[in-house]
């Protein structure tokens, strides 16, 4: 008992001697200060607040770093980074080396921080947000070093007009010598080969940062000049584009097999058509560019998709080719203060960036190739391989139940479930469901179940021109169809769900896809629906 009553009383002293030691330390640089307004204690750090200081720093920042060894403390010059958040991006302010580092609130960058916030149109008090600083210390003679992150909170008001009760933040860091330290082990850079192309399915990889066709630089003008300027983490893939498509399940064939129910898909695009260059961020596509641009008038009807040769699962593709990239781009904003750009961070974009005459053609007017994909196409490469390709440099599942539209469906004689009802309409000897989709005012929607005839090879009679593409994408005009339809005698006998998939978001190109299963909605055995896609 005395042994532990000892031990307790020697860990309580070195606590009290390690906080004295701060606090001396403190007062003997600093001199005599005010009480904080406010303090916030971290494991391995404290925050405080203060009105004013007795110091000729100027009103900002005051990082301290201090070492806790045993029942020693004691100041010791450590990497120190601070970074600024802002609506979009974490921007560095300040690198230093030392045991004291200051950070004024007229620091350029810290200034470009909070002017980021201030875009928004706010009162400069209404902002609260943070600052990560990261306090690293080395031991050269061991190749250890301890890490310490601590997030500062902070008002946008004390930078930009010193409003408040708070012109001095102080931030204590305590490096703590007891904790696991990391290992430094100096490392060689992979030797990765950059300069050769290689096939994967139906097209062509290389690295577009040291090959052709490379994609552009994008200067954005504005509150602020920003220039987005591709890296070398650049995949550039050539071969077809598809232009729309429809999957099939095996139960689709089945019901094609047994009652004759079969598909067909029209789509065009004409006039002058912008590819956007299309980046992902917290949850929401945007773009920052044209890409690439032509001059087109492209179309193409399939006719019947289901053949008596069609005997498993697969896809109807209309594509054209050319060249799309998943690319990581460099941001910098202009700098007023210092006339220079400056990097704020990168983003990823895929993107068009070239387009080939379809094959086989040579005038202005184009009938688009259409093809099968049953396993080694683009369609089925899509699915495998570009999507997961996606959700690694986007952090976004391209195809799932939120980007999936259940959009209607029909069982045995009635409407199922679905986020609309598309009523048939009478043909000659069959009934006929139909799906047009279109722009209006250069955004794209899903319109109502609208019925149009003679679909492809039918003799029913639509006229289709255009396709889905990305948002913000600029067309003269833009439209895609897709047709269900079964001899008038087996409609009480058929069952489909079909799904729309908004990938084209997602990757950039115009691309739009169906999916027609014959027990459920894709991914989606209970059949819950999701009407936003």
């Amino acid at each position: 008992m005395q042994s532990a009553s000892r031990r307790w009383l020697v860990t309580a002293l070195v606590v009290t001697i390690a906080s004295l030691s701060v606090i001396l330390s403190l007062l003997t640089t600093v001199r005599a200060q005010p009480s904080p307004v406010q303090s916030i204690r971290f494991t391995y750090g404290i925050v405080s607040y203060y009105k004013s200081l007795q110091s000729s720093t100027p009103p900002g920042l005051i990082v301290r770093v201090y070492v806790v060894n045993g029942s020693k403390v004691y100041p010791i010059p450590a990497f120190v980074a601070v970074y600024g958040l802002t609506p979009r991006h974490i921007v560095p302010i300040v690198y230093g080396f030392g045991s004291v580092i200051d950070v004024p609130f007229n620091n350029t960058n810290w200034r470009f921080v909070a002017g980021r916030w201030l875009s928004f149109n706010p009162s400069v008090s209404e902002y609260n947000t943070s600052l990560l600083v990261f306090v690293t210390y080395i031991d050269l003679a061991t190749n250890r070093s301890w890490i310490t992150a601590i997030s500062v909170p902070y008002n946008i008001g004390w930078v930009m007009k010193n409003q408040g009760s708070v012109r001095y933040i102080i931030l204590t860091a305590y490096i703590n010598l007891t904790t696991k330290p990391f290992k430094l082990i100096p490392a060689k850079p992979p030797v990765i080969q950059r300069d050769q192309s290689i096939t994967v399915g139906p097209y062509t990889v290389y690295n577009c940062s040291e090959q052709g066709p490379s994609p552009p630089t994008f200067y954005e003008s504005g509150y602020y000049t920003t220039v987005y300027s591709p890296t070398t983490m650049c995949d550039g893939f050539t071969g077809p584009i598809p232009l729309a498509w429809v999957t099939w399940s095996n139960g689709i064939v089945n019901e094609y097999e047994d009652y004759g129910l079969n598909l067909a898909l029209q789509a065009s695009i004409t006039g002058t058509t912008d590819w956007y260059a299309t980046d992902y961020y917290n949850g929401r596509f945007g773009t920052i560019g044209v890409s690439y641009s032509e001059n087109v008038y492209w179309y193409e009807n399939t006719g019947e998709i289901l053949t008596s040769s069609v005997v498993s699962e697969g896809s109807m593709y209309i594509y054209y080719e050319g060249t799309f990239a998943i690319v990581n781009y460099s941001e910098y904003v202009y700098n007023t203060h210092l006339g220079i750009y400056e990097y704020v961070g990168q983003v990823p974009v895929v993107e068009v960036i070239s387009v080939s005459t379809p094959a086989g053609s040579s005038t202005s007017t184009q009938s688009l190739p259409g093809n099968y994909d049953f396993g080694n196409g683009p369609i089925s490469y899509i699915y495998n391989g570009l999507i997961p390709l996606a959700e690694q440099e986007l952090g976004y599942p391209v195809l799932n139940q939120s980007t999936v539209v259940t959009y209607a469906s029909w069982q045995e004689g009635s409407n199922g479930p679905g986020c609309t009802t598309l009523n048939p309409a009478q043909g000659p000897n069959e009934l006929v469901w139909a799906i047009l989709l279109q722009s209006v005012d250069e955004q794209y929607q899903l319109s109502g179940p609208e019925l149009r005839y003679e679909l492809g090879g039918l003799g029913l009679g639509i006229n289709l021109i255009g396709l889905l593409m990305p948002l913000n994408t600029l067309i003269n005009v833009r439209q895609t169809a897709l047709a269900i339809y079964v001899p008038t005698s087996n409609v009480n006998h058929v069952s489909w769900y079909l799904s729309l998939i908004t990938a084209s978001n997602a990757f950039g190109v115009p691309t739009f896809g169906f999916i027609v299963n014959a027990t459920s909605y894709y991914q989606n055995p209970y059949n819950n629906l999701n009407c936003q896609g």
